[in-house]
């Protein structure tokens, strides 16, 4: 009960209350916006985070291969109900994400992925290349829901890239 109180005091009372600025207003805000989540968006960030830290996980100790084939199973079994949101999938595996270390556009979208066949969802992950001017080349995930890119497409960043394989 105590949170909830909190929750919806304003950044002016809060700060009043414990007589020195808690939080900046920026994290004050953030924080209470985290408050208004329903246990169905937790539930979600939760099954977003552990899918980043499993995915993370194959991918430093295997391949991406791996993460493919227990893709392919969930396909096979298709265990939750379809209609799920894929951009709430999306939205959920961004914030996951910046509690998961070294959680790269691959890992993301992989994550993505798998959650969006366990619902029955269909997307494609598309990977491209870039060279740059040191000769160095750069590699970049993204997915492709209903012919829109919904991760990995932050301002417009992968139009930049040659896309070399769809997976």
């Amino acid at each position: 009960m105590w949170m909830k109180g909190v929750a919806q005091m304003t950044y002016q009372q809060l700060s009043n209350r414990f007589s020195m600025p808690v939080l900046s207003k920026q994290k004050y805000h953030q924080v209470r916006r985290l408050f208004r989540l329903t246990l169905k968006h937790w539930r979600l960030l939760f099954t977003c985070w552990w899918l980043l830290v499993v995915v993370r996980t194959f991918l430093t100790f295997g391949s991406y291969r791996t993460v493919l084939d227990k893709i392919a199973d969930e396909v096979a079994k298709n265990t939750l109900q379809s209609g799920r949101d894929g951009l709430l999938a999306v939205w959920a595996v961004r914030q996951a994400a910046k509690f998961v270390p070294a959680a790269t556009c691959l890992t993301k979208a992989l994550s993505v992925r798998w959650y969006l066949a366990k619902s029955g969802k269909a997307c494609t992950i598309r990977v491209g290349v870039l060279k740059t001017d040191a000769s160095v080349i750069k590699a970049h995930a993204w997915i492709i829901l209903d012919g829109k890119v919904v991760i990995g497409g932050e301002n417009r960043e992968h139009e930049l890239y040659k896309p070399i394989i769809d997976l």
